[in-house]
């Protein structure tokens, strides 16, 4: 049976403000930010004696893989300010050294600044656990040693009592709380240590203390630490993010940018991007059924899949542009397309990658209507569909699973029906309407659907989770051709 190194913070004061890139609220606490808290218990204990009692201990530490986090659901709190003072004391100190009433310049009150303070709570003696898999037999007594001196883990006030131990597969699983496992991508992006993270630590020391040159007078910034990787978390009970391709739409006579109608040609585009992959697939020689199913979303006997949870297949999502315009963002039309698999079938969207770039779309008459180029996942109009964050609206309307009568509540049980059926969490704040949330979108009945949707009812949609969900986001009927697309809410801010 596999053991486990745990390190358990025990939060004493029911609140946590360490924050992540950015200003934003971190949770749960970074691994570095635990293995920071430990280099300085260690040295605080050890002193000159710190390399040969704990520095072997450390460095075995730091190589290792980025732990599993077990933690309790952290709630974002409301921010408030506080007046703290800024790095100017130094004209304070030289006034008062001269003597005399201070000027208003030199006076503490003048050199102050306004903080921003948003915490994390967590219940009382809420336990965040870090768990690395050993070896049976694992050296661990300096470890466990060292951090019983670790008090604080955050700001000075996150007070925490902390231990080392070592645990059972069946302890481990028995751990209370959410289980965030290190993944390529997820929910969140984490610091950890990694070879050579305890030496930056050391060689920063030492910076600091060096600080001040030529008797006093020369203050040597001290220089961030960078010996550390970004590492990306997800929850166990997330959803998995969908992988995609996105490719820019260029005009085929003269490679500048194509463009097409949100309202009339979304559906129109997302066919002849299914077309295309469709030719693609053959071309490459992959299977019929294969190509009935993922590529065209048809059952084997032919007739159309039913978009349940059990369906994997390609969706084909046009992106309309969105462009910031008077202060605000504001939708326009079609210069982008993705297409995204089902989760876990990234080797489907390689392909894409690898074949469609450069490909024709034909439209309907038998014309040239664009040619695909291919977009990094980073690009900024890629990332407003595929970032991640808690408010997301509607660029393309939601086609309902059904008709709600003209009924709020069978809107909103058709609605999470949806949520649901796309393999999203269903515990959304909903509101929908026939006018769109985007400036620039029109009305939802003014967007044409697909010939397979007869009478289809449509709304806008707004979409708040509790917790950050990530892109790309597509619910409903019409999920799969374009409808139903979502765009991440910029006033928000992500995660």
């Amino acid at each position: 049976m596999p053991e486990y190194l745990c390190a358990t913070l025990t939060f004493l004061g029911g609140a946590f403000h360490g924050r992540a890139d950015g200003g934003e609220p971190e949770w749960p606490p970074s691994p570095l930010r635990f293995f920071q808290a430990l280099v300085a218990a260690a040295a605080a204990r050890w002193r000159d004696e710190f390399e040969a009692q704990v520095g072997p201990a450390l460095r075995w530490l730091e190589a290792e893989p980025a732990p599993t986090i077990v933690a309790p659901q952290g709630q974002r709190g409301a921010p408030y300010r506080l007046s703290v003072p800024n790095n100017a004391m130094d004209i304070v100190a030289r006034a008062l050294g001269r003597g005399g009433e201070l000027s208003k310049d030199a006076s503490p009150a003048t050199h102050r600044a306004m903080k921003t303070v948003r915490p994390t709570h967590v219940d009382d003696d809420a336990s965040v656990h870090y768990l690395w898999p050993i070896a049976p037999g694992q050296e661990t007594r300096a470890l466990m040693t060292a951090c019983e001196g670790v008090s604080a883990v955050g700001w000075g006030v996150d007070l925490v009592a902390a231990c080392v131990r070592v645990l059972s597969q069946e302890q481990a699983d028995a751990l209370e709380g959410h289980r965030w496992q290190p993944t390529s991508s997820g929910r969140v992006s984490l610091r950890v240590p990694e070879t050579g993270t305890l030496s930056g630590l050391v060689q920063r020391h030492a910076a600091f203390l060096g600080r001040l040159t030529e008797g006093g007078t020369v203050l040597t910034p001290v220089p961030p630490l960078t010996a550390y990787r970004v590492q990306g978390y997800r929850r166990a009970d997330d959803p998995a993010p969908l992988p995609f391709a996105a490719f820019l739409l260029l005009r085929p006579d003269n490679q500048k940018t194509a463009f097409f109608d949100t309202c009339r040609r979304t559906i129109h585009v997302a066919g002849m991007m299914r077309h295309a992959v469709a030719q693609a697939a053959e071309a490459a020689g992959r299977s019929g059924a294969w190509r009935a199913t993922y590529v065209l979303g048809h059952e084997v006997e032919g007739g159309r899949a039913r978009g349940g949870l059990e369906t994997r297949r390609f969706s084909y999502l046009p992106l309309p542009s969105i462009l910031h315009y008077e202060g605000q963002h504001r939708l326009s039309g079609v210069q982008r397309v993705m297409v995204a698999a089902p989760a876990g079938d990234e080797a489907e969207v390689a392909w894409l990658r690898r074949t469609m770039s450069g490909r024709e779309l034909i439209d309907e008459q038998g014309q040239q209507a664009a040619v695909l180029s291919l977009l990094p996942n980073d690009d900024w109009a890629v990332r407003q569909y595929t970032g991640q964050g808690r408010v997301w609206k509607s660029v393309t309307p939601v086609i309902l699973p059904g008709r709600d009568d003209g009924r709020p509540a069978k809107t909103e049980r058709l609605l999470r029906r949806s949520l649901e059926h796309a393999g999203l969490p269903t515990n959304a704040a909903l509101s929908w309407r026939r006018e769109g949330y985007w400036p620039g979108a029109n009305l939802a009945t003014c967007y044409t659907a697909a010939a397979c949707h007869t009478h289809p009812v449509r709304y806008h949609v707004r979409m708040e989770w509790p917790e950050p969900v990530k892109g790309p986001v597509a619910v409903g009927a019409g999920r799969y051709g374009g409808m139903g697309v979502f765009a991440l809410d910029s006033s928000e801010p992500s995660q």
